[in-house]
């Protein structure tokens, strides 16, 4: 499906009124190429059939959901998470927010992590977009294609434990351990638009990549807000930090880990 300039610009002004996240800010190449995948899913052929499917609450959700990026390896960046229990090692507590979860793999590979670092009072609080990216979270059953990665990953973690402390297998697939969740809190609906709140640590890794510089800038502003004092924003390790205007330093620069 080819998309003028100006339907892109339409559809997300459409989408950003009826699901609630500001999509009118994402880079266009990005947008565009969600948008096309989205409407192939769905099976949608005109732009005009969209506004009918976004006062759908049920077609909304699902198009909030398809828009996101679904991880598709734990522990993605070995190096990223054998730093981060290196920072976080010795804390007695720790509160975190996830503020745009997806299928759920970055927040397992934490709750591992902070599994294996056996602090004893947790708070991790998970964001989604929509209740079918809830219940995917949820219910989350691991393909097999993705397990020899997986398993390379958590060796790469140097932890001491093993894979089959955390996860197991099913028919299905492979499946976490239920237990990883117990500390973990779901909300639903647009980070930006959450009332401010401090946390720890803020994971939000590989989603400015999707932004364009002046939604970048508003976000990092946003995150950098709810950051306790000596908190720590983690991005992904192929992003930058475009803004200026936060009191953001480099902390583990290499793995992108930035410190107030």
């Amino acid at each position: 499906m080819f998309l003028t300039i100006n339907d892109i610009r339409e559809i997300g002004a459409q989408m950003s009124a009826k699901i609630g996240v500001d999509y009118t800010g994402y880079s266009i190449n990005f947008f565009r190429r969600r948008v096309i995948a989205m409407f192939e899913e769905l099976g949608v052929r005109k732009v005009q059939d969209l506004e009918s499917m976004l006062d759908d609450a049920v077609k909304a959700d699902e198009i909030a959901h398809l828009m996101t990026i679904p991880g598709t390896e734990m522990f993605r960046d070995p190096s990223f998470w054998r730093a981060l229990r290196k920072i976080l090692s010795g804390k007695q507590s720790l509160t975190v927010w996830m503020p745009n979860l997806t299928n759920g793999f970055e927040l397992y590979s934490l709750m591992v992590l902070l599994n294996q670092i056996g602090i004893n009072n947790i708070k991790v609080v998970g964001q989604v977009q929509s209740d079918i990216t809830l219940k995917d979270i949820k219910t989350l059953s691991i393909p097999e294609k993705y397990d020899e990665v997986n398993r390379s990953n958590f060796e790469r973690l140097e932890s001491g434990t093993k894979y089959e402390d955390y996860f197991e297998s099913t028919e299905n697939g492979i499946k976490p351990k239920s237990n990883l969740l117990e500390n973990v809190t779901f909300v639903k609906g647009w980070f930006m638009d959450s009332a401010v709140e401090k946390y720890d640590l803020i994971i939000f890794r590989n989603i400015l990549l999707e932004y364009g510089p002046r939604l970048h800038e508003k976000a990092v502003e946003r995150l950098a807000a709810s950051l306790n004092d000596g908190g720590m924003l983690a991005i992904g390790i192929k992003e930058q930090l475009l803004t200026k205007t936060t009191n953001l330093k480099p902390h583990e620069a290499g793995e992108s880990i930035y410190r107030v």
